[in-house]
């Protein structure tokens, strides 16, 4: 009789070892994802001024995202609909429309329909931009009243004005539903803190003279000082201190309005500084396509080198001395083509549209400069995108209506009148009878 015995091994099976070390890693990658319907996204550690990696490599951490494009999201795979062309989409659909206001009822509801469509994407693309709800609004309803005075409230009493106040309103009431689901959410809750600590350690409290004093007007431990300078994600940020969740409740959006407001000085250096990550418009030094696309790592998309590269050429650091003048600019073209009511129905239109654009600008420009402390020439890109497009239009509007005051001065009575070699005047119209 027979007895079974186990065979002998030969010895250690490579493939077989890493099959099971590819196992061991499957599993642990499943214990750590989130649970199902969970919405989350990787946010990059290094910072945009000065320390970037070669290529687009997400971090281990993840974090939820509130955004539009998130929510729209293959299960399983990223987002089909970033946020920046669900911003680019929108603001070019509500520059069609406006084109369409106050044109008559046919007119003003397609504009409608466009700029409407525009608005939702561009106010929920992201939660930084739930700000541009309030210019987005103001323009369809003043851009479908009437042509005429600005100032005779008749214009306002019109089907196309109360077609345009439902859909602002059901525009303001989506913005409301969004802003209050962001920051009722847990993941909401979460986020507002980790912006919070990114603003507050690497926009205020920068330097550790200084930290104690701007650590107490904050409420927080003066301890603390010795993060300044570390945003969220940095391996010695104040995420690792125990006295962390406790503090949490000051880590908010309103507590650094609150110090802004009772700290104005510092106002005009966080605007600096964030208008000059602006005028950067796009960092190069990160690429455009992911590692598994075939590029080499950096490569850049370069139908969209041109503007950056111009922008850049312009004397680093001015920031705010490039885009105050530059938006009081356009919003006084703007402002003087509606006065002065003269010319093709584009004039009012395209004036219109500048002043709406220069509004978002001004908007969107406020939620990355206050409240986001890192990646801000990203988080810019809704507010220079509106101010291309107001820069655009308000230069071909100060060429036509220049071109028009020279037509209209060469044509005045006190003209000088025709030199001796110059032909005589052909007379127009019928012969004088007998």
């Amino acid at each position: 009789m027979s007895h079974w015995a186990p065979p002998v091994s030969p010895g250690p099976n490579p493939l077989a070892e890493v099959m099971a070390a590819a196992a061991r890693s499957t599993r642990q990658r499943a214990a750590m994802l989130p649970p199902p319907g969970v919405v989350t996204v990787t946010r990059k550690v290094s910072r945009e001024q000065g320390r970037h990696s070669a290529a687009n490599c997400p971090s281990s951490w993840a974090i939820p995202d509130n955004s539009l494009a998130a929510i729209i999201r293959r299960p399983g795979g990223a987002s089909s609909f970033p946020p920046c062309a669900a911003l680019a989409a929108g603001l070019l659909l509500i520059a069609a429309g406006v084109l369409y206001l106050g044109r008559g009822w046919q007119s003003t509801v397609t504009g409608l329909i466009l700029a409407g469509s525009g608005g939702f994407l561009a106010i929920l693309s992201k939660e930084q931009y739930l700000i541009l709800a309030a210019p987005i609004c103001v323009t369809l309803v003043l851009a479908s009243a009437r042509g005429g005075s600005w100032r005779g409230l008749r214009r306002l009493r019109t089907r196309e004005v109360r077609a345009a106040a439902v859909v602002a309103g059901i525009l303001a009431a989506m913005t409301a539903v969004y802003a209050t689901w962001n920051y009722t959410s847990p993941y909401g809750h979460r986020l507002e803190h980790v912006q919070a600590v990114d603003m507050i350690f690497t926009d205020i409290v920068t330097t550790r003279a200084n930290a104690p004093a701007q650590l107490r007007a904050l409420g927080l431990p003066v301890s603390w000082a010795r993060y300044a300078g570390h945003y969220y994600w940095h391996p010695h940020s104040v995420r690792t201190n125990p006295l962390f969740t406790r503090y949490e409740g000051r880590l908010t959006d309103a507590n650094i309005a609150h110090y802004l407001l009772t700290h104005p000085g510092s106002i005009a250096s966080i605007e600096q500084k964030a208008a000059t990550a602006a005028q950067l418009l796009r960092v190069t030094t990160l690429g455009d396509y992911p590692p598994a696309s075939g590029h080499a790592a950096g490569s850049v998309e370069s139908r969209v080198v041109v503007i950056t590269w111009l922008a850049q050429r312009l004397p680093a650091r001015l920031g705010l001395f490039l885009l105050l003048p530059l938006w009081a600019a356009m919003v006084a073209i703007g402002a003087i083509t509606l006065r002065l009511r003269r010319g093709g129905s584009w004039h009012r239109d395209a004036a219109v549209l500048v002043l709406c654009m220069t509004g978002s600008a001004m908007a969107a420009f406020i939620p990355p400069a206050y409240f986001a402390g890192i990646s801000t020439t990203r988080h810019m890109v809704g507010s220079n995108l509106a101010t291309l497009l107001a820069l655009i239009l308000s230069l071909a509007l100060a060429v036509s209506m220049g071109c028009r005051a020279v037509t209209r001065a060469l044509a005045r009575p006190g003209a000088p009148a025709a030199g001796p070699g110059d032909p005589a005047p052909v007379p127009i119209g019928p012969a004088p009878a007998g």
